[in-house]
């Protein structure tokens, strides 16, 4: 069941449509220049306020748990280096928690998942220092 509550929408029809047609974003790397790739998995695609980071989270599991796979995650190049990615980490988790406390009154599980950088390679120490203040709960290179 929290399967197909999961899929629903974190934006609404006419806000996925309003990225339709507009072109990349070329602040970014190509993983997250165009919002567009993701398709259908756009629900789970995040942008922070001010535009200068995206993320990517899916919701995976381990052993029968499921925990939210945070598989891409990038600033813009001008903003790398300048120590922001923590900042920019925090909204996107508050934006995953807020997503689960809108599931909890539906499912009734008031348990929140945990948050694994996955494709993390790279970049293992930063996310080694999230992980030890508790931001996300986890890091796999695989």
């Amino acid at each position: 069941m929290w399967k197909t509550i999961l899929k629903a929408p974190v934006f609404t029809q006419d806000e996925i449509e309003d990225y339709t047609g507009k072109d990349p974003d070329d602040r970014f790397d190509k993983y997250l220049s165009d919002l567009n790739r993701f398709g259908k998995k756009l629900p789970l695609a995040f942008q922070s306020t001010d535009g200068n980071a995206r993320a990517k989270f899916r919701l995976n599991e381990f052993d029968g748990k499921p925990y939210w796979d945070l598989n891409i995650f990038e600033i813009i190049n001008e903003e790398r280096g300048k120590g922001k990615g923590r900042i920019y980490l925090k909204e996107f988790v508050s934006d995953i928690r807020d997503l689960e406390k809108q599931l909890h009154s539906v499912t009734g599980n008031k348990n929140e998942l945990e948050i694994w950088a996955t494709q993390s390679w790279g970049s293992e120490g930063f996310w080694e220092k999230m992980i030890q203040e508790d931001i996300i709960q986890g890091q796999s290179v695989i």
